[in-house]
Parts: C-alpha cells; sequence; structure tokens
C-alpha cells in the first residue's frame, strides 16, 4: 500500500554544477504490480516507478532539469501517464501542454455527455441518466423580480490575490506557523 501524505508525496530538487537530481514520490519503492521503467542515455537517467497507468516514483539525474513539480502534480492527482510515458522517461515531457490536453478531454468528455446549458442528454444519448442542473436558468420562464432574486441569491465569488500579512514574530526571517488539530494529533 502507498502511505498517504498530507501535503502530496516529497519531492526534492538539487542542482550540483552541470548535474541536477530530482526525485518525485516513492521510486524505489517495492510495491506489488508496479512496473519499473529506467532509461540512460548520453550521461542522464531517469527511473518511473508505475503502479496501473498511474506514476507512483520519478528520479531524473543528468544536465536537463526535470520539472519536479509538474511531475509531483501527476502523481498527487493520480493522473494517467499513458500518453507521457515516453516523455517522462526522454526527459521531453511538457507538463503545460499535457495538463491542458487533459483539462480539454475532461471537458469535451462532459460536454458529449450533457447540454452545458440544460443539463440535458444530448439526443441519442442515454436517457436513463439522471439530468444535471442547468448552469443558466431560462431567461423568459422568470419574473423580472425572480431575475433579480436570482441574481441576489447567488454566492459571492472574489477574484484575486489575498494581501499577504507576515506572521508575528521572528525577526531574522524564518517563520513558522502552527497548525492546531481540534483531535489533537493529526490523522493521515
Amino acid at each position: 500500500a502507498l502511505p498517504v501524505h498530507f501535503f502530496g508525496v516529497p519531492w526534492h530538487a538539487t542542482r550540483l554544477g552541470n548535474l541536477s537530481f530530482v526525485t518525485v514520490g516513492s521510486p524505489l519503492a517495492q510495491i506489488p504490480g508496479s512496473v519499473t521503467l529506467t532509461d540512460s542515455f548520453k550521461g542522464t537517467y531517469r527511473r518511473l516507478m508505475i503502479l496501473g497507468d498511474r506514476l507512483v516514483g520519478y528520479i531524473s539525474l543528468g544536465q536537463a532539469q526535470a520539472d519536479g513539480l509538474a511531475i509531483k502534480r501527476l502523481i498527487d492527482e493520480g493522473a494517467s501517464i499513458g500518453a507521457a510515458k515516453e516523455a517522462l522517461l526522454k526527459g521531453t515531457f511538457d507538463a503545460r501542454k499535457y495538463f491542458s490536453q487533459q483539462r480539454s478531454i475532461s471537458v469535451m468528455a462532459l460536454a458529449r455527455q450533457r447540454n452545458v446549458w440544460t443539463g440535458q442528454p444530448h439526443p441519442g444519448d442515454d436517457e436513463g441518466a439522471p439530468a444535471l442542473p442547468s448552469a443558466l436558468p431560462e431567461r423568459d420562464s422568470l419574473s423580472f423580480d425572480e431575475r433579480i432574486q436570482h441574481r441576489v441569491a447567488r454566492p459571492v465569488s472574489i477574484v484575486g490575490s489575498m494581501p499577504y500579512a507576515p506572521l508575528p514574530g521572528s525577526a531574522s526571517g524564518t517563520q513558522f506557523r502552527g497548525f492546531h488539530y481540534p483531535g489533537g494529533k493529526e490523522k493521515v
């Protein structure tokens, strides 16, 4: 069984001169049913630990620096890496392109299942599936007063960034924040 981490899987990146080392997740773990893929080419070494179609661990050692946070995101989200195995192994993985494609695939799958505006299945689709709530109320079905009420009843969303407030305490620049757990101990 894989360990559960409160802030996702651990990752570490080190650069020493021209040599870059990245490790994410559990690349050396002995997990039943997992597959290990390795590649060493022209002074680089990469190791992928895969369980099913999910990345469990990753090591990269060489002159090209791997995107450790993007690989951490792959593992944390449990994303399918079927299309990205080769790129991860060769060090050519483009996280921005991969995640935007995954998002597009998800949106298209949802759009094929339901009409985005009405929440109803498309003609010819499974008619027995429950309908999703409509994203937009029918404009003509509501009176003016109901439209105003509907507009006011929507939750307020805040777009923007939160102002940064430094923690009180240490003047040396290092700040610590303690977390209080009502039950006394953190459950992981």
